[in-house]
C-alpha cells in the first residue's frame, strides 16, 4: 500500500511541479508565499506533507536551464522548489549574468547540486565546475543529478574543505533537514541520524590536484566550516580574485569556534569589500548593520564582475 501511495505521489509532483524563472525575487525568504497561500501553492504543501511519512520519496522537479533535479520530498530543499517554486533566487539571477562559457566554478558544499548542475550549464563544454561534498547520502543525489543531466565538464571531490589534511567526524543532519550536516554543533534545531568520518582537504590542494588553472566564482555552504574554507583557499583567491558566495549563519559560526567577525575579517584581509542581498535583490554593500542568515557576496577591487560599487 505505502508503494502505490508513493507511485501516486510522484505522478501528482510531476503533474503540478513548475520550472522556476531566473529572475530576482525582492525579499526572497525560506517559505516565501506560505504565510498566504494561493490555492495551487496550499496543493503542493499538502503534497510535500505526505513525503515525511512516507519515508521522503524520491522525486524529480525542473531546474532552470532545461535541467532537473532529483531530490527528497518532505525536506527543506523540495519545499523550496517544488512548494514555494524558488530557491535563493537572488544567487542564481546574479550568476547568470557572471558566469560565462569557458569559466570555472567552484561549489564548496554541494549537497545535492543545484548550484553546481546551473553552472556547468553556464560555462559550456569548455569550462569546469568542481564540486565538493562530504556526505555520502546528500554525494549520491549530486552524482545521480550530474549523471541524469549528462553534464561531462563536473569533478566531484567527496571531502570536506577545511585548512588542514586529516579526518574528522561529520554529524548527519536528519532528513527533513539534509544538507545541514556540520563539523561541529547545527545552527538549528536538528536532530542528528548519525556520524560519517570524512576526509578534510584544504582547497588549494584539490584544485592544484584538478589542475584548475584559474577560478571565476566560489560558492561556499559549509554549515560553519567557512573561516577554514577559507584558510585553506588562500593562494587561489589571492591569485584569481574570484567572487564569492559566502553563507554567512552566526550560530553556525559558533557552532565551530568562529564568529561572524572572524569570518569577515578573514575576507576583507583578503582585499574583499561584501555585499548582501538588498530588499530589491541586489547585492548592497554592506556599511554598519549585523547581517545573519544570508549569503554574502565578496568582490575584489581588481575583479568586481560588475558587482556594486566595488570597482570603484
Amino acid at each position: 500500500m505505502k508503494a502505490l501511495r508513493r507511485a501516486w505521489l510522484r505522478v501528482a509532483v510531476r503533474l503540478l511541479a513548475r520550472r522556476p524563472k531566473l529572475v530576482r525575487v525582492p525579499g526572497w525568504y525560506f517559505g516565501i508565499g506560505e504565510e498566504s497561500p494561493t490555492r495551487s501553492l496550499a496543493r503542493r504543501k499538502r503534497l510535500w506533507e505526505q513525503g515525511v511519512p512516507l519515508g521522503y520519496p524520491s522525486v524529480r522537479l525542473p531546474w532552470f536551464e532545461r535541467l532537473s533535479v532529483r531530490t527528497r520530498l518532505g525536506t527543506d530543499l523540495s519545499r523550496c522548489l517544488f512548494v514555494t517554486g524558488s530557491y535563493e533566487p537572488n544567487e542564481f539571477a546574479l550568476l547568470s549574468e557572471i558566469l560565462e562559457v569557458g569559466g570555472n566554478f567552484v561549489d564548496v558544499g554541494a549537497n545535492e547540486g543545484l548550484y553546481t548542475l546551473f553552472a556547468s550549464r553556464r560555462v559550456g563544454k569548455s569550462g569546469r565546475v568542481v564540486a565538493l561534498e562530504p556526505s555520502s547520502r546528500e554525494l549520491q543525489f549530486l552524482e545521480r543529478n550530474i549523471a541524469r543531466n549528462r553534464l561531462r565538464n563536473v569533478d566531484v571531490v567527496p571531502v570536506a574543505a577545511s585548512d588542514r589534511e586529516a579526518r574528522a567526524e561529520l554529524t548527519i543532519a536528519e532528513q527533513s533537514h539534509a544538507g545541514q550536516s556540520t563539523l561541529g554543533k547545527f545552527a538549528y534545531a536538528i536532530s542528528p541520524a548519525g556520524t560519517e568520518t570524512v576526509a578534510l582537504r584544504r582547497l588549494d590542494d584539490v584544485l592544484q590536484e584538478l589542475d584548475l588553472a584559474s577560478v571565476d566564482v566560489v560558492k561556499i555552504d559549509v554549515e560553519g566550516s567557512e573561516v577554514a574554507v577559507l584558510r585553506g583557499a588562500e593562494a587561489t583567491l589571492v591569485r584569481d580574485h574570484p567572487l564569492l558566495l559566502v553563507e554567512l549563519v552566526e550560530a553556525a559560526l559558533r557552532g565551530q569556534g568562529t564568529s561572524r567577525e572572524e569570518l569577515m575579517s578573514q575576507l576583507t584581509g583578503l582585499g574583499y569589500r561584501l555585499f548582501a542581498f538588498g530588499p530589491d535583490g541586489v547585492p548592497r554593500m554592506l556599511g554598519a548593520e549585523r547581517v545573519d542568515g544570508v549569503n554574502l557576496v565578496c568582490v575584489h577591487p581588481e575583479r568586481s564582475f560588475g558587482v556594486g560599487s566595488a570597482s570603484g
